[in-house]
């Protein structure tokens, strides 16, 4: 097996003999706003689905808010393993606005 995988580049992996392609895949499985101490995370529970063994697998996350690209984020994970993070998000107002990290889209209310 062959894997590609870069700062900014989407995992995949090559059977070298065979030369069948093997997408490896990142599942964001939930999202939502924390406020503590007088800074705003926007938290996030991630999966890797594909069975790679135990390999980790780094994966380049976009974030967008309001629409607008945001950051991108790098999420680190192996097979069948459930993960937390949080990333910390400035320069946003009070109320309601609509954040994305990968393909997870909700709209949350900031205080």
């Amino acid at each position: 097996m062959l894997l590609i995988e870069g700062l900014n580049v989407n995992p995949v992996s090559w059977d070298i003999t065979s030369g069948k392609e093997y997408h490896i895949t990142l599942r964001i499985k939930d999202i939502n706003i924390v406020n503590e101490d007088n800074k705003i995370y926007l938290n996030f529970s991630a999966s890797q689905p594909d069975d790679t063994g135990s390999r980790i697998t780094t994966f380049p996350v976009p974030a967008f808010i309001d629409g607008r690209f945001y950051r991108n984020v790098s999420i680190a994970v192996k097979s069948d393993l459930n993960l937390s993070g949080r990333i910390e998000l400035h320069g946003l107002k009070p109320g309601l606005h609509t954040i994305q990290l990968g393909d997870m889209k909700k709209d949350l209310v900031i205080y």
